[in-house]
């Protein structure tokens, strides 16, 4: 019988040897990894500093058509308020003149900036300060 129990017996060797290509593969795999989170890390700043060039270039572009927007109605109160003074239409008609060309530039220069830009300033009040 003690042959039949040499049949169901079963021997089981295992040898741990280290791979060396292995540890290269881990090596290069860890140094790739850490080129990957430096690139990673210079995409993202790349990133953050485009949107503030962006939200800067966008304040810039309101603030000009506000500024263009807002001269033509600084001549049109002192006009009125000339007028309101005793002068006459007469005499402030260069003035109003001046005010009517430079609110047709700002006309132009805002739809050329929206267009340019792409982006709709959006209603802003004249004498908003451009924020740099």
């Amino acid at each position: 019988m003690a042959h039949d129990d040499d049949r169901s017996r079963i021997d089981i060797h295992v040898f741990a040897e280290q791979v060396p290509q292995l540890d290269e593969i881990l090596n290069r795999l860890r140094h790739l990894t850490q080129k990957v989170d430096t690139i990673m890390s210079k995409l993202d700043d790349a990133i953050a500093a485009l949107n503030t060039a962006v939200a800067k270039e966008t304040t810039v572009t309101a603030s000009a058509i506000a500024a263009f927007n807002g001269i033509p109605k600084l001549i049109t109160d002192a006009v009125n308020a000339a007028l309101d003074a005793g002068a006459t239409p007469q005499q402030l008609q260069a003035v109003t003149d001046a005010a009517t060309a430079i609110q047709a530039d700002a006309d132009q220069l805002t739809a050329s900036l929206t267009t340019n830009t792409g982006a709709s300033p959006g209603p802003v009040s004249p004498g908003t300060a451009v924020q740099a």
